[in-house]
């Protein structure tokens, strides 16, 4: 589950990248949001174990990158 906070209505995308940088899976792209507060959910069960980055860009401007691990 990813938790992001807006502060205006946004075009949101986010796209997970494995750790050589190369781009798994898009949960999120290009979706109208509202200012406030928003979960997004993915399907890690066809990931392998590992180290993964999180990439969130919305069109007001802001952009976030967190690092997650998927475990079994």
């Amino acid at each position: 589950m990813l938790r992001v906070s807006l502060r205006e209505q946004s075009s949101v995308s986010i796209t997970i990248y494995d750790a050589l940088e190369r781009v798994v899976t898009r949960p999120l792209v290009g979706e109208m949001e509202s200012a406030g507060e928003h979960e997004a959910s993915f399907d890690t069960h066809s990931l392998p174990p590992g180290l993964y980055s999180c990439r969130l860009q919305s069109t007001g401007g802001a952009e976030m990158v967190a690092k997650m691990v998927v475990m079994r």
